[in-house]
């Protein structure tokens, strides 16, 4: 089992409902989350539900003893956790959610001009995920989430202007997880998870809709 953490303050439903859409293709997926804006994807107030064959458990803190019936009854094949920050000590692979902070102490308090040119971003310490030293660099990876389109060359990027807070809103709506009509993004997501989660993403624009 592939137990992926996707940690960090900036919104991460705008990933985790589409990589589970991909995921699902290639076996059981289950997500788990401190966060209680994962209840809107599924029907209830329970604190466990379910979408499109995908689990999905709110939990006060995503420890072992809390996960476990969880993940019994479903036994997924990718286990998505998802934090505001912390990483849990059963992490194979983490993607870090980088969020744009334009405060002085972050540093990174650039002009529109700057950023098109590519910029190098930095948190304030108080804001940065500890990367575990048992996790390989290889299953690491880190994504930048912001409100402003970076060019970057050192770092991978989506804008939520190009609609991704949309499709995660059209998703909680409709209690269904829904294909991404944005090519650029799903090419992200093929830079992600490939060769990080999935060895082969070469069908992936076709379950998104898209031809080769």
């Amino acid at each position: 089992m592939i137990i992926l953490t996707v940690a960090g303050k900036a919104d991460s439903r705008v990933v985790v409902y589409p990589a589970a859409f991909m995921l699902k293709n290639y076996g059981r997926v289950a997500i788990v989350s401190d966060d209680d804006a994962y209840r809107r994807l599924y029907h209830g107030f329970e604190d466990v539900g379910e979408v499109d064959g995908v689990s999905i458990a709110v939990l006060p803190r995503l420890e072992p003893e809390l996960m476990a019936d969880e993940v019994q009854r479903f036994n997924p094949d990718f286990l998505i956790c998802v934090t505001n920050g912390y990483v849990p000590e059963f992490t194979t692979h983490l993607l870090v959610l980088t969020g744009y902070d334009r405060s002085f102490d972050g540093g990174n308090a650039h002009s529109k001009e700057e950023m098109e040119q590519g910029v190098d971003v930095n948190l304030t310490d108080i804001d940065k995920v500890t990367v575990p030293a048992r996790i390989p660099l290889e299953n690491v990876r880190e994504l930048l989430v912001s409100t402003t389109p970076i060019k970057s060359k050192t770092q991978l990027s989506v804008c939520l202007k190009e609609g991704l807070l949309m499709y995660a809103a059209r998703c909680e709506e409709y209690k269904k997880l829904l294909r991404h009509d944005s090519r650029d993004f799903v090419g992200i997501l093929m830079k992600l998870f490939c060769p990080f989660i999935l060895p082969d993403v070469s069908a992936v624009p076709q379950l998104f809709g898209f031809k080769k």
